[in-house]
């Protein structure tokens, strides 16, 4: 099947295989809320969590994966996590929406700086091949972006209102 698939696909993770899985886990969560104690979630999570690391494990100790971003038990743990986050109420943060989006939307273009970054200044090795600071330049990356467009965005939109003059004033 997958070999099928790498036929017209470089990776299974491209918006085709991976968004939609997790867009249905949150229309399904919206539609669905289950009313189980936050520890019962929280154990479950450890014990999904565990599932996923091992099959991590052994895909690649078999050197199996042409792409190891998506697991079997990836949308079960994320739906475990989804429900612990959705257990706590409390006050919203609305930039917290803003930013997040933004993070969500600006981070596969900070995938592809880093890589850019790591080939220019030749650490590779560094920015592309460890996948720990790979990931932790790539999160820095797009919170930082993230910041200066919503700050940006929010400036234009002061300094839009600030220009137009209100009609009820001129008569």
């Amino acid at each position: 099947m997958y070999n099928s698939i790498f036929q017209f696909c470089e990776y299974t993770r491209n918006g085709l295989f991976f968004a939609p899985i997790f867009l249905w886990l949150g229309a399904y969560i919206a539609q669905h809320q289950r009313r189980i104690s936050r520890y019962h979630w929280y154990i479950t999570l450890c014990i999904s969590f565990l599932f996923m690391a091992g099959e991590t494990i052994i895909l690649n100790s078999y050197n199996i994966p042409k792409h190891d971003a998506m697991n079997i038990f990836l949308p079960m743990s994320m739906y475990l996590l989804f429900m612990i986050i959705i257990s706590y109420t409390g006050q919203r943060y609305p930039r917290c929406k803003d930013l997040s989006l933004m993070i969500y939307i600006i981070h596969p273009m900070m995938i592809v700086v880093t890589r850019m970054l790591g080939k220019i200044l030749h650490l590779e090795t560094y920015f592309i091949d460890n996948h720990l600071i790979h990931f932790c330049i790539v999160t820095l990356l797009s919170i930082i972006c993230s910041y200066i467009f919503i700050f940006i965005k929010k400036g234009m939109i002061q300094h839009g209102k600030t220009q137009v003059p209100n009609r009820s004033k001129l008569g």
